[in-house]
């Protein structure tokens, strides 16, 4: 919503929290929703405090690891998951997930591979790479701009289908729920071969109350250092759905032939714990993208999401236009972390990205953006995307501190 007038940042931000009475009745119907899927989830799973001890070695016999799996299963809709401190990152989660679809999928005659949501992001594209230099034809579209019935029909041979729910540094809308839900239908009625659907559940999940395994998805992945691992999980990642696919995802993260029975968890508890607080701390975080999402748009700022827009993630990306803005708006971040408060925030090469990133973050585990964090690529229009935050509290601190610094 644009407000017409105001004198000062401080009167700004007193009309902004009156406006926002009306949005977060929304987003704690959405957390209490999804908290009692998880809590009913882990219930039934049968949880014992000593199924939460360490395992160590090979990790067979791992009981409480597999009841956790379930629970996995049983929140994101799945038939299977795979969970593990073996995967350490999102994009090591997405690569698995691809590998284990174009295994499983072997047999296919077309092997088209389509993007929906346009050029996934930046560490992602090697493992692209690998996929062509398999002889598979990579499509990229991008239904958020042009209608899905477009080119379905074009495409009705492809085996394989990408969504990518957040919309990372790219300044495209995230995919909502609702049209994760239209895609999947209008793929299964219109494509031939039943394409395996793929999605990249980062930054999204608990964002809605339903995750895409729920509408038909084949297989989502995504990290415990994001939303579900609830600022507890200090490493980790996951993996939910078919169960054939999943058998075939173990073969890449362990070895063929080994199945889930290897594979020691030594953080049953924090990832557990994490997943039981996410969707509270994922609803401070919302809370946070809304009221950023007016304040910065009533400073004359492109930002998405927009102002009364549904909430598909909890990225809310700013764009600056400006360099030295973007550094000042770093920095502000870092210093108002709980954490490393005089560090610097300064771009480097860092592995996967074309081009220099700079990241802010005085978080407690390294990398979580679960956390109140941001970073931006060191490239115009100089966007930048704060992501996670405990409490809105901090959030709303932060951007008005950063609202300071832009209007200085």
């Amino acid at each position: 919503m644009q407000i017409p007038l105001f004198s000062n940042l401080e009167e700004l931000v007193s009309q902004i929290d009156q406006i926002l009475a009306n949005y977060f009745p929304a987003i704690e119907k959405i957390r209490s929703r999804n908290f009692h899927r998880i809590h009913h989830s882990i219930i039934e799973a049968e949880i014992s405090d000593i199924d939460l001890a360490s395992s160590s070695g090979y990790g067979y016999s791992d009981w409480g690891r597999d009841k956790i799996e379930k629970v996995f299963s049983k929140v994101f809709g799945g038939e299977d998951s795979l969970v593990r401190p073996q995967i350490v990152t999102g994009t090591q989660a997405l690569y698995l997930a691809l590998m284990g679809s174009l295994a499983f999928k072997r047999a296919g005659k077309s092997r088209g591979f389509l993007t929906l949501t346009g050029q996934p992001y930046p560490t992602l594209l090697p493992t692209l790479e690998l996929i062509k230099g398999q002889g598979i034809n990579i499509i990229v579209e991008n239904i958020l701009e042009n209608p899905l019935d477009d080119f379905i029909s074009e495409y009705k041979e492809v085996e394989f289908i990408y969504l990518q729910r957040s919309k990372g540094y790219s300044i495209r809308e995230s995919l909502g729920i609702n049209e994760i839900e239209n895609i999947i239908s209008t793929v299964r009625q219109h494509c031939e071969n039943d394409p395996v659907i793929i999605v990249d559940n980062c930054y999204s999940e608990f964002v809605s109350d339903k995750e895409p395994c729920h509408l038909g998805a084949d297989i989502v992945a995504g990290s415990l250092l994001k939303n579900p691992g609830g600022g507890i999980a200090s490493t980790g990642g996951y993996l939910v759905g078919k169960k054939d696919i999943i058998n075939k995802v173990v073969d890449f993260l362990y070895g063929p032939g080994l199945g889930k029975e290897v594979g020691p968890v030594f953080n049953k508890r924090d990832i557990l714990l994490g997943l039981y607080l996410s969707p509270l701390i994922v609803s401070e975080s919302l809370k946070g993208v809304v009221f950023g999402s007016h304040l910065f748009t009533n400073l004359g700022y492109k930002v998405l999401p927009r102002p009364g827009e549904e909430l598909s993630d909890n990225v809310l990306s700013i764009v600056l236009n400006s360099k030295e803005l973007l550094e000042k708006a770093l920095k502000t971040v870092q210093k108002a972390g709980p954490l490393n408060p005089r560090a610097t925030p300064a771009g480097s090469a860092l592995p996967g990205y074309a081009q220099d990133v700079i990241m802010a973050g005085g978080t407690f585990t390294p990398g979580s953006s679960i956390e109140l964090s941001a970073d931006a690529l060191l490239t115009p229009p100089w966007v930048l995307c704060l992501q996670g935050g405990f409490y809105y509290e901090h959030y709303r601190e932060t951007c008005i501190n950063i609202a300071k610094v832009l209007v200085d």
